[in-house]
């Protein structure tokens, strides 16, 4: 618990001496260590708005790029591009008053004990974007409500990544997935699958695409509601799940269809789980031009 606090201290020191020194560029950085470099690790991230960037890379440290866009001016051009006035401003600049704005307030919080980082942000009027380096063998978790994009490239480890309003990219990832957003699509490529973790891919609207390895083993569950379902796999369909489930309750009676598409790919393996509401679904053989 010491260790915890010092580490903490000295990162909320460097931050308030970064962010003092970055007011012209409107960028900071955090340099976050690890208890014990080198071995696995865990990292979860709880954003409310902006896109969130993750890069793996050789070194030993997390590092944490910030840039902050300011909410209100973004939200004032939109409504200004769509014809809509803010009451008093007219009247104001008629009497030679002028507008001062504030930069704002915001946070970004960095807590590391034992090998187990979380970092938090506290927006007010901005919206942050987050761009990390960080190293291999890691356990992440991604919640973000109202970013353009959570984005991870190059890594090793286990992902969970949720995304309320915006798409979810993974590429180069070796490991496991379970990604989930309700407005956006999700694309994935696999340089090499955990065959011993189960995944999902799972969207309201937007296509869900996969791009799993050739030799790759797994179990698929495949589900598109208002479009279909593709792969350049040959799949070994399974035509033995029931399609129709009924249900019998007091005073309720159901019938159920089930329109998933169950089948195995290289004699099965690791479960696989795809679903979509609104878009398409594609399971793709990497290197195939599709």
């Amino acid at each position: 618990m010491k260790h915890f606090r010092v580490i903490t201290m000295l990162l909320a020191v460097a931050f308030t001496f970064i962010r003092s020194h970055a007011q012209t560029t409107n960028a900071e950085q955090l340099t976050v260590p690890l208890s014990n470099p080198g071995k696995a690790y865990t990292l979860k991230i709880r954003s409310l708005s902006g896109t969130i960037k993750i890069t793996g890379y050789s070194g030993k440290d997390i590092l944490v790029d910030v840039n902050a866009e300011d909410a209100k001016t973004r939200k004032e051009g939109t409504e200004e591009r769509r014809g809509l006035k803010r009451p008093g401003t007219d009247e104001d600049a008629a009497n030679g008053m002028k507008r001062i704005s504030s930069s704002g307030n915001y946070e970004v919080v960095a807590k590391e004990n034992d090998n187990n980082v979380t970092i938090t942000t506290n927006n007010g009027n901005k919206v942050l974007n987050l761009n990390l380096k960080i190293p291999q063998d890691v356990k992440i978790k991604v919640s973000t409500v109202s970013s353009a994009a959570v984005e991870i490239e190059n890594v090793k480890g286990e992902l969970e990544v949720s995304n309320t309003n915006g798409s979810i990219k993974l590429n180069a990832i070796s490991g496991s997935v379970v990604a989930n957003t309700t407005n956006g699509s999700i694309s994935t490529s696999f340089v090499k699958v955990n065959n011993t973790a189960p995944m999902a891919f799972t969207s309201f609207n937007g296509n869900v695409s996969v791009i799993l390895p050739a030799d790759t083993k797994a179990n698929l569950k495949l589900n598109s509601e208002r479009g279909d379902v593709y792969s350049d796999f040959d799949i070994d369909i399974d035509k033995t799940q029931p399609q129709v489930n009924t249900t019998k309750e007091p005073g309720v009676y159901k019938i159920k269809r089930d329109n998933s598409v169950y089948g195995k790919i290289n004699g099965g393996g690791t479960e696989i789980f795809m679903k979509t509401y609104n878009g398409n679904v594609y399971v793709k053989k990497a290197g195939s031009k599709s």
